[in-house]
């Protein structure tokens, strides 16, 4: 027990020294683009909406890295249930997109209302990296939807983007930790969106679902979590 105990301490501290020596200098670079924001004209504010945008994306890669470690080191994904308003996390999380990729429509339709005890951080985590998901893969002309409600059984969240289908051969490894990349070339990131994504679900007794037409790809998280 002792041993055990000796471990998980050093577990921990592993964790939270890799996730302040990464977390740090990007704080110092968001730091820095709001000051420049200030200062530039309209030219210099483009380049800084595409330099926030590379931050948001390498802030999202930490943040499943650090909960890849803690999955392979044996701690799992770790929540802080609470009575939370599913609504306002959903459209923060499309506000944050909306601003770093002003070029793509996301449309949503958020019919959950009352309250369910998940952690808030979570859910908006696994929110960014679907929505992240259909950013990278989904056409650039067309909308991204993003849809919640309440079911029978609890609620369910999903994300849908226009564009080519996910191959057949792909489908088999979506949620497997870095397999998406060997399949699908050119994908961006470290192929650990999906499987964090649904690590999460599956702590909140949930589960995510991916079906995928030549019309549009949905990936749909579905939580049987009474409302109240």
């Amino acid at each position: 027990m002792a041993f055990e105990k000796r471990n998980s301490e050093l577990r921990e501290q592993f964790i939270a020294v890799l996730g302040h020596d990464l977390r740090n200098p990007l704080a110092s670079i968001q730091g820095g683009l709001r000051l420049l924001n200030k200062k530039v004209d309209a030219e210099g504010q483009g380049w800084i909406v595409h330099l926030n945008s590379s931050v948001a994306r390498m802030a999202g890669l930490i943040d499943n890295v650090m909960d890849f470690a803690r999955a392979r080191l044996g701690a799992g994904v770790q929540l802080n249930l609470k009575e939370e308003n599913l609504e306002p996390i959903i459209r923060q999380v499309i506000s944050e997109f909306v601003n770093v990729h002003p070029g793509r429509t996301i449309v949503s339709t958020l019919e959950v209302p009352g309250t369910v005890k998940v952690d808030a951080g979570r859910i908006a985590q696994m929110v960014s990296n679907l929505l992240g998901n259909a950013i990278s893969y989904g056409s650039n002309d067309q909308p991204i939807t993003v849809a919640a409600k309440r079911t029978d059984a609890g609620f369910e969240i999903s994300i849908t983007n226009c564009g080519n289908p996910i191959p057949a051969e792909a489908m088999q490894h979506l949620f497997t930790a870095f397999h998406r990349g060997d399949v699908l070339p050119n994908q961006k990131g470290l192929g650990l969106g999906l499987y964090i994504s649904q690590e999460i679900a599956r702590a909140h007794g949930g589960a995510i679902v991916a079906k995928s037409s030549p019309r549009e790809t949905t990936f749909t998280a579905t939580f049987a979590l009474s409302m109240q």
